[in-house]
């Protein structure tokens, strides 16, 4: 047994041993499940807690209420009635005041014991432009304009001052009238009377209709012109004003106009085809015209500013519906870019844009590319907008006026940002007779570089398709030989066909490209016949 004792104990020992960790892992467990089990019934009691407090707060202004509710409601009687017998407590103790027609919502010892000289110093403090100017135009609209004869303007309802109310010796102020001659235009009478066609570097925007002051825009501060405004409010009326403007001072125009001389009636370019004779470029109707035009103008303006180009005379560009090629995406990313240098870097060598839009909003022309456009504008006319779009064009605080416009009125921001409230004349058939019968000849100064007239580049031009770098437009101006003369009159030599000068000449083979070649064509073979007479 003594032998067998030992070995006995040595197993033990080792089973010992291999059971001594199970049953301690046992242990540990039993007891991590049993803090466990402590923590869930401790958070379980927290949170018990927290339901209750919460409840009770909830329950707290519902248990005032019904404590205190009525006792509240009482207050609050006892102190109106209270006001109220004050109230007419008060009333009765008061004296009666009568009307006084002689004095209309005016303080009697106001009038009475006022300075004369304060009054006078008050009234012209009236005159200030601006937004004084427009309040007092709102106040003086009754007076009706010659110039503008398509512009009614409601009577003020308010009734004048009685006489003696205000100093006599305040002059008031006078607007001029328009005497047209027996069977004269409205544009031949403002030509004679030197209202437009003054210089030939500025353009008339219209008169203010405070006191019918004309005002102009200059050339020397014009970059981009950007007209705003919702339909049938005389925007393209204006438009039309202006260019006529231009075509009598013997500015080059390029017109972009989706609706075409052929669609609507009342479109642009339908009502300014009289002044074909000042188009640089043949109107840009289609997309691919529209970014091809916008193109050449854009190289015209970088061949002047390299003295690569030795013309003078402004070129104005015309960019109809803009809000409307944005949405649409008919101008591409690389056309919108060179509009917006012709804006910004041109003016200097007499380019300069109009760019007219029914809406300026970050919403229609985006939120970046928008507010680039509205940086670069130097100029800004908002007919008749909502008061959310005028924001976009004009100084803060003029969203009421600008909702209130009547038909050809607008707000005219210039480059120092001061408004102003003009109308414009409406311009009739026989006023774009006139202009169009009449050879504009420019009378201004240049503002760029000078170079000789032998340092312009070769012009070559290939009918609609003008190549980048290659091209000056084709011209039909009475001032200027239009580029194509000598190459005409070379194949003339030759003995060419019509067909034949068109297709080497312009690359036209049919559509609207061969018809407008055809019609410059006809324009330099009379040009060529005058110089043989």
């Amino acid at each position: 047994m003594k032998l067998l004792a030992l070995p006995l104990a040595i197993v033990a020992l080792i089973i010992g041993l291999a059971l001594a960790g199970p049953i301690r892992e046992r242990y540990q467990a039993t007891t991590d499940h049993q803090r466990a089990l402590q923590l869930i019934e401790q958070e379980r009691a927290q949170l018990e807690l927290q339901q209750y407090q919460a409840a009770q707060s909830a329950s707290l202004p519902a248990q005032i209420a019904a404590r205190y509710g009525l006792v509240l409601l009482l207050l609050a009687g006892a102190g109106g009635m209270l006001w109220v017998a004050r109230d007419a407590y008060m009333q009765r103790r008061a004296p009666i005041v009568r009307f006084d027609a002689a004095r209309p919502l005016v303080a009697r010892k106001l009038i009475e014991q006022a300075d004369p000289q304060l009054i006078e110093a008050m009234l012209a403090a009236l005159q200030l432009d601006g937004q004084a100017a427009i309040e007092r135009a709102r106040a003086s609209g009754s007076v009706p304009t010659s110039y503008a004869p398509h512009i009614t303007i409601a009577a003020p309802k308010t009734q004048p001052l009685e006489p003696g109310m205000l100093p006599t010796n305040v002059a008031k102020p006078e607007r001029p009238t328009l005497a047209a001659l027996p069977g004269e235009s409205t544009l031949a009478a403002l030509l004679r009377t030197n209202i437009i066609g003054r210089s030939g570097n500025s353009l008339h925007i219209g008169n203010a209709v405070a006191d019918g002051t004309p005002i102009y825009l200059e050339l020397a501060s014009w970059g981009a012109l950007a007209l705003g405004g919702k339909s049938r409010t005389g925007k393209t009326s204006r438009i039309v004003y202006y260019l006529a403007q231009a075509h009598l001072n013997g500015w080059r125009i390029v017109i972009c106009d989706k609706h075409g001389a052929g669609g609507k009636s009342d479109a642009l370019l339908a009502k300014v085809q009289p002044l074909e004779g000042s188009f640089l470029l043949p109107a840009a109707v289609t997309q691919a015209e529209m970014n091809r035009r916008i193109q050449q103008v854009y190289t015209i303006g970088k061949r002047r500013i390299e003295n690569q180009d030795g013309t003078r005379y402004p070129i104005v560009l015309v960019v109809d519906e803009f809000t409307n090629l944005v949405l649409n995406d008919w101008l591409s990313e690389a056309t919108l870019n060179q509009l917006m240098a012709i804006a910004n870097e041109f003016a200097g060598v007499n380019i300069h844009s109009l760019i007219i839009g029914h809406d300026w909003s970050a919403s229609c022309l985006g939120k970046e590319r928008g507010a680039a456009f509205r940086r670069i504008t130097t100029h800004r006319i908002a007919h008749r907008l909502d008061a959310a779009g005028a924001q976009f064009l004009l100084p803060s605080g003029m969203g009421k006026l600008a909702e209130g416009l009547t038909i050809g009125q607008a707000i005219y921001v210039d480059d120092t940002g001061e408004p102003v409230l003009v109308d414009c004349p409406y311009l009739q058939e026989d006023d774009l007779a006139f202009a169009a019968g009449q050879t504009g000849q420019w009378r201004g100064t240049y503002r760029g570089t000078k170079i000789a007239t032998s340092a312009v580049a070769p012009i070559v031009t290939s009918g609609s398709n003008v190549e980048v770098g290659t091209e000056v437009a084709t011209s039909r101006h009475p001032n200027a030989e239009n580029p194509n003369t000598a190459r005409v009159r070379s194949l003339l030599r030759e003995k060419r066909s019509q067909n034949e000068i068109i297709s080497l000449v312009w690359g036209a083979s049919g559509g609207r490209a061969y018809q407008q070649a055809a019609e410059e064509l006809r324009d330099i073979l009379a040009q060529l016949a005058e110089g043989v007479a």
